[in-house]
């Protein structure tokens, strides 16, 4: 199964099959950016890719991919790991076809762009040939209002790689200093919603409470860790949760981060028994098909310049299970 443009479509399995993928093959060049999980191995992922591209004349060489259908562009597939391979996390591949893309906008103005992020997009500094959120909202802002020369995005939060949901980025200097500001003095309320499948999740954690741990960094296995408070480097996290639903085999748990460290939701609830879906790096043995199941759900904060209260709420992405209807109004 792969992803092409957030939509999931069954490729043919063989080359024989490979007109059947026409379709869906010219839907992926008419769109900016097509994201790809690998469920099978490398070379069964560039098989199925060169199968759907074959009647559009579209082959693979090495890492690189030539489009010689209708313009004929070169591009790298950059190649990223959503964790290390000892940690058995799944291939990624996020290929630039053509220009951005397809943000989802929660609130735009003339200071502010609220999006809902997608998982397996870095916010920004991630490595040459990937895409970042901030690039991608540089090229929407410059496409819709025909801005001449380089566009401005402050990045004043983060949300990682594998997490979706709600992100602020600021679209002015002024609107960045204080955006930053308000984050800096915990004036910022975000909310995460977070799926737990672990067979000790659902018996081993209190409807509510709080979580506390100092976390240091592991540079060996290139993650953070739970350690002591006297610990070289230890910093103190503390978040607040709350079981949203409690099902047999699934917690649907809500939370707040009091202080804001690195991967700190992720490895204080691997510590707590409750590894996120999907997130091997810090021990869930639970697929999940895109990213990881954590969201920023709700984002509340001061508008810079206007000083009014906005509130949002990032909708689930499609890889998420349906919504039971008992959290409809959350």
């Amino acid at each position: 199964m792969l992803t092409i443009g957030g939509l999931a479509k069954n490729l043919p399995a063989t080359l024989g099959d490979g007109i059947a993928a026409q379709d869906p093959a010219r839907r992926l060049l008419q769109r900016d950016v097509a994201s790809f999980l690998i469920s099978e191995s490398a070379d069964e992922f560039w098989w199925s890719f060169a199968t759907a591209h074959a009647t559009l004349g579209a082959f693979v060489r090495g890492d690189h991919i030539e489009l010689v259908a209708g313009v004929r562009q070169q591009f790298t597939a950059a190649r990223r790991l959503t964790g290390e391979d000892q940690h058995g996390e799944r291939d990624c591949l996020s290929l630039s076809l053509c220009s951005m893309i397809q943000l989802d906008v929660l609130y735009e103005d003339n200071h502010l762009l609220v999006v809902n992020k997608p998982a397996g997009l870095a916010t920004m500094g991630a490595l040459p040939g990937e895409d970042t959120l901030a690039e991608v909202a540089k090229r929407y802002l410059k496409r819709k209002y025909d801005k001449p020369g380089n566009v401005y995005v402050g990045v004043v939060s983060r949300l990682d790689n594998p997490v979706s949901g709600a992100i602020v980025l600021a679209r002015t200097s002024k609107a960045a200093s204080r955006l930053s500001e308000q984050f800096r003095e915990h004036q910022v309320e975000k909310r995460y919603w977070a799926l737990s499948s672990s067979k000790d999740a659902a018996a081993g954690l209190p409807d509510a409470g709080q979580l506390l741990n100092w976390l240091r960094k592991d540079e060996s296995r290139r993650c953070m860790c739970v350690c002591g408070p006297r610990a070289a480097g230890a910093v103190r996290a503390e978040l607040t949760y709350r079981v949203l639903l409690r099902l047999p085999q699934r917690l649907w748990l809500e939370l707040n981060l009091i202080t804001g460290r690195k991967h700190q939701i992720r490895v204080q609830l691997s510590d707590a028994g409750c590894p996120i879906d999907g997130d091997s790096r810090y021990g869930s043995r639970v697929a999940f098909p895109h990213g990881i199941a954590l969201h920023s759900r709700w984002l509340q904060f001061e508008h810079p310049v206007r000083h009014e209260l906005l509130t949002f709420t990032a909708p689930l992405p499609e890889s998420w299970p349906a919504l039971p209807p008992q959290l409809a109004r959350c």
